[in-house]
């Protein structure tokens, strides 16, 4: 029974940590910090009854490699502290898939639970990530096309070569009359305009949908502070930006010269993830990988 109540922890903290982020924008460390010390507790136990160190040894080897890519995922600017936190503290606890479960749900495995997880989690964050993008900019598609018209204005002579690149494209595929040669002449000139015209509404949707100014008392650690701090009297630089957020100590120095920079800061807001973590956990329990069923 060691095996359902684990998992059932584990549901509850990710639920959780989900309703946390949707709220919040955080995931508390004690969520976190709480997967780790039940997994490794359990699966110490496992250890001592079974009289085997496996048990352990497993659960350690997933939280290393859990441990590794958070990190990555961190410092690549790829999650925020608190995702990359609740992976971690999910490699203690899912070492093995619940006996008691496999019987009732059957799942498609593969290798292992982690390895499982690992993969629906990468597929269902893509998911996650378009249809978020989507509904950004479906909202937010008036100012989003006032921004991308300015942008345009600004660089006529790039936006003119792309143009000119597009209309060569398609005056090629009209001559060559060979259909592969032809797709693949289009796609070469086509591709490029595409491209770069995704890039520039990527960075408008994230620009306008989650740059916002909160009040400074507000700013907690780990919050992307995007403007360089420069203390108006003295030009002292307090804060530069960076992708590992901001630290206590620089919120304290910050606070310390509220008057002179003001009441507000403008940050980036991040995407609530832990969705994707809740949703590629009862994805991974119940049906195992969700990629052997696309295939």
């Amino acid at each position: 029974m060691l095996d359902i109540i684990l998992i059932s922890f584990v549901f509850t903290m990710v639920l959780a940590a989900t309703i946390s982020d949707l709220k919040t924008k955080e995931i508390p460390n004690w969520i976190n910090f709480s997967l780790v010390v039940f997994g490794l507790g359990v699966f110490s136990i496992y250890s001592i009854s079974e009289k085997s160190i496996s048990p352990i040894l497993t659960s350690l080897s997933y939280f290393l490699i859990f441990l590794i890519i958070g990190n990555i995922m961190y410092y690549t600017k790829q999650w925020g502290g608190g995702d990359s936190k609740l992976l971690i503290g999910l490699g203690a606890c899912l070492a093995i898939y619940p006996k008691h479960l496999e019987v009732i749900f059957n799942p498609k495995l593969t290798h292992s639970l982690p390895s499982t997880f690992l993969i629906n989690l990468l597929i269902v964050g893509a998911i996650y990530g378009l249809i978020y993008t989507v509904i950004l900019v479906i909202i937010n598609y008036k100012k989003i096309l006032n921004e991308f018209h300015l942008v345009i204005k600004k660089n006529k002579i790039t936006n003119n070569l792309l143009i000119l690149l597009f209309g060569f494209g398609i005056l090629s595929g009209l001559i060559i009359e060979k259909v592969m040669v032809k797709l693949v002449i289009v796609g070469l000139f086509i591709m490029p305009l595409i491209l770069i015209y995704s890039l520039i509404i990527a960075k408008l949707t994230e620009k306008i949908t989650m740059h916002k100014k909160i009040k400074i008392s507000k700013l907690v650690e780990g919050d992307w502070v995007i403007e360089k701090i420069v203390l108006k009297k003295s030009k002292k630089i307090i804060y530069t930006p960076n992708g590992l957020g901001i630290t206590k100590k620089q919120i304290k120095l910050i606070n310390q010269y509220k008057k002179e920079i003001g009441e507000k800061i403008l940050i980036k807001d991040g995407v609530a993830f832990a969705p994707v973590f809740l949703i590629s956990l009862i994805l991974s329990i119940t049906y195992g990988n969700i990629l052997l069923y696309l295939i």
